[in-house]
């Protein structure tokens, strides 16, 4: 599974698309781009797999966001206390 900032990066990428999908421009620049706007004009279940794939993104998110992070137990003299490990 990746990771929340994996996931999170998907769910950028992935809204990015589906705004130009949209509106033809993009969301950050405002330039035009025509290439993916033809795209998914011809193919409008296109569109609505890449907004399932923001939805599903999300939900992800949440999900991962909800649980808490993994610890691990660490000795120290003897007695054991949780732990939390840095990245």
């Amino acid at each position: 599974m990746p990771s929340l900032a994996q996931l999170r990066d998907q769910l950028r990428n992935a809204k990015h698309i589906v705004h130009i999908a949209h509106t033809g421009k993009h969301p950050v620049s405002g330039k035009e781009d025509t290439m993916i706007f033809e795209m998914y004009k011809k193919k409008p279940e296109l569109v609505r797999q890449a907004e399932e794939n923001v939805v599903a993104l999300e939900s992800a998110i949440r999900a991962k966001e909800s649980k808490p992070r993994k610890t691990r137990k660490v000795k120290k003299g003897g007695r054991t206390r949780r732990h939390r490990r840095h990245m």
